[in-house]
């Protein structure tokens, strides 16, 4: 809805590219600036000029390019590899991740004052396993693709309520890539047939569903054992930060996102 929008959109994966060729991607560079640049390239941060800059992954970029990042959204200009013209360049920046930034400075990997320049309106997107609703509409909808691309009719495969239901109950920790590999390797399995639990359970691994644990209801989820912990040393610490993050072993920044996330509160 922003009037960015009418303009260009720029996406850079910063996962796939290696460092040398990211600078490249993204400053540009003059003709004659190294062996193979025969020409002029007009890099992503001068073309999305007044629209969007999309940065994928961006907790995969190496420490000096998030220096030059850094330098680049302070001024709003950029230099292209081999030239020495200053060029303005007025952008909207997009970040994505599937790393804790938070950690990730903690650790002293990610820059802490990047983390801040760039984390001005966060969105976080939830886990498959916090919104089991969407599951089988994004199953049937990659499906859908998957017979689209494959030359199949609409009906060719479909998803047998007890395969939606598996589906459902499954965890994925890959999540919508996970979500859409499962339903592409059923499709080939399926055949003609629709597509049943069964077969859905060989290809996640649970083909062996039945657990020899009577008690069942006994085992606990991680989050629900961290959560747990996290709130006991808090107590413990009489909610001192700083001592219940160095008894935890992790940073206070790490501390304060579990703080959050698992909605604790002081007694």
């Amino acid at each position: 809805l922003s009037p960015r929008s009418r303009n260009q959109f720029h996406a850079i994966n910063c996962a796939s590219l290696p460092e040398s060729l990211f600078e490249a991607e993204l400053f540009g560079y003059e003709k004659g600036a190294f062996t193979s640049a025969h020409r002029r390239k007009i890099g992503r941060l001068a073309l999305a000029d007044g629209g969007t800059l999309f940065l994928d992954e961006i907790g995969e970029l190496s420490m000096p390019m998030q220096v030059k990042l850094l330098r680049v959204l302070e001024n709003r200009t950029v230099e292209r590899i081999g030239g020495t013209q200053t060029l303005s360049t007025d952008f909207r920046l997009v970040c994505a991740t599937n790393r804790s930034l938070e950690d990730m400075v903690a650790e002293g990997t990610f820059r802490e004052d990047l983390y801040y320049r760039i984390n001005v309106f966060p969105i976080r997107l939830p886990s498959l396993k916090e919104r089991p609703g969407d599951i089988p509409i994004l199953a049937r909808e990659f499906l859908r693709k998957f017979c689209q691309e494959s030359g199949l009719e609409g009906e060719a495969r479909r998803l047998s309520d007890d395969a939606v239901a598996e589906l459902v109950r499954h965890d994925w920790p890959g999540n919508i890539r996970e979500l859409e590999n499962v339903v592409q390797r059923a499709a080939v399995r399926a055949g003609d047939g629709p597509i049943d639990a069964r077969s859905l359970r060989l290809i996640l691994g649970t083909g062996a569903a039945v657990v020899a644990i009577r008690d069942r209801e006994a085992i606990r989820s991680l989050r629900d054992v961290e959560k747990e912990h996290v709130g006991r040393t808090l107590a413990a610490m009489q909610w001192n930060i700083k001592a219940a993050a160095e008894t935890l072993g992790i940073s206070r920044v790490t501390l304060y996102k579990k703080i959050r996330d698992y909605g604790l509160e002081r007694a």
